[in-house]
């Protein structure tokens, strides 16, 4: 559950409740969609590799985060 640190921010619990909330809504909303199971969780799959990449190129400290890597 990595992705929940990523997507909310790294020393922030506000950002990890955040980052858990996105992850468990995704497929939620995928349910309502009415797609095949099949193809809901290959789909999931592509939602969550392409919201890791966003995160990690424009926002790479999170929702809320307040880590900075020194350089």
């Amino acid at each position: 559950m990595s992705v929940v640190f990523i997507i909310g921010g790294m020393a922030s619990l506000r950002g990890s409740v955040l980052g858990a909330v996105v992850l468990v809504i995704l497929p939620e909303l995928l349910r309502f969609i009415g797609l095949p199971n099949a193809v809901a969780a290959n789909l999931r799959q592509i939602f969550y590799g392409a919201l890791l990449v966003l995160f990690m190129m424009y926002r790479p400290r999170g929702f809320v985060g307040e880590y900075q890597m020194q350089k």
